[in-house]
């Protein structure tokens, strides 16, 4: 498949990604679409490098994505335009038909006179001798013999024609196949949790994703240890799964983000153990791309 990368840089990451789009507007108008995004940073810099590939298929689907783009800047008042600029003088030409003293290895050499070796001379000046009708005309005979005898031999013994290769159409690239990527890029925000709580009262966990991508994104799903001890689960918001995972819990949401959206989840527990949790949450998107990880205590009473 057929594919390219770039990398964008910038002092924030909102700058870094207005590039980013513009970009990736214009590779899209070609047949391009973003399969994979990664950021990095240096001093006072954020990277994001992206590859792409030619999928013309999933380019309108970018495009609609990406919008219209930011206006074009007004065009200055006729008053504002200044006057063109006065084109500048030609430069200086320097003839070359005589020999100049800047000219040392020109003036050095005496005229080339091209004559023809002293053999086919000497044949030439025979034949002519003999033939006064074609005094003067022996090299021109021989350059249509030579030609004749390319033609012949480009007919006869290679067997091809001018046009074989001349017109042929040029050969039509393969077609792309659409492979799975993972164009979304999800971000938490807004994570909140209940403190303290008192044996039998309510224990809340909350969060905000959203979707900065360009393609909708895989279900999220909330990794919580260190609370099973202290708390049971009560319900989430949207709902979810309670899943299997090496962790204490697990929460399985079902649906994926589309490019744009925004969702609060929740997930709310009964305080059960007096005591002090102390609690790790990891945000993961599909199987294994985690976006959010933090760590915090709630004292039960």
């Amino acid at each position: 498949m057929e594919g390219r990368s770039a990398a964008y840089r910038g002092a924030t990451r909102a700058e870094v990604e207005r590039k980013y789009h513009e970009a990736a507007r214009i590779a899209a108008s070609e047949g391009y679409a973003p399969t994979s995004e990664a950021w990095s940073t240096e001093p006072g810099e954020e990277i994001l490098t992206v590859s792409y590939a030619y999928l013309p298929e999933q380019a309108p689907a970018v495009l609609e994505a990406l919008g219209p783009g930011e206006p074009l800047p007004a065009a200055p008042p006729p008053s504002a335009v200044l006057p063109p600029a006065a084109a500048p003088p030609p430069p200086a030409f320097r003839t070359i038909e005589r020999p100049s003293a800047l000219d040392f290895e020109r003036a050095s050499l005496p005229p080339t006179e091209h004559r023809p070796a002293t053999g086919w001379r000497s044949v030439v000046e025979r034949i002519e001798g003999r033939v006064p009708a074609l005094q003067g005309r022996v090299p021109l005979a021989a350059g249509v013999g030579v030609a004749v005898v390319v033609v012949a031999f480009w007919f006869f013994v290679l067997g091809g024609k001018p046009g074989d290769t001349a017109g042929s159409s040029p050969t039509a690239p393969p077609v792309a196949t659409a492979q799975p990527t993972q164009l979304s890029k999800l971000a938490a925000s807004d994570v909140g949790y209940t403190a303290s709580a008192a044996v039998g009262g309510n224990i809340r966990f909350h969060f905000t994703i959203t979707n900065h991508g360009l393609a909708a994104g895989a279900p999220v799903s909330a990794r919580l240890s260190g609370l099973s001890s202290n708390a049971e689960m009560l319900e989430c918001d949207p709902t979810c799964t309670k899943g299997d995972a090496s962790t204490d819990l697990q929460f399985d949401f079902a649906d994926g983000l589309t490019p744009g959206q925004s969702v609060t989840y929740e997930i709310n527990f009964r305080a059960t153990t007096p005591g002090e949790a102390n609690w790790t949450l990891t945000l993961v998107e599909g199987q294994s791309l985690e976006i959010y990880k933090g760590n915090g205590s709630i004292k039960i009473e």
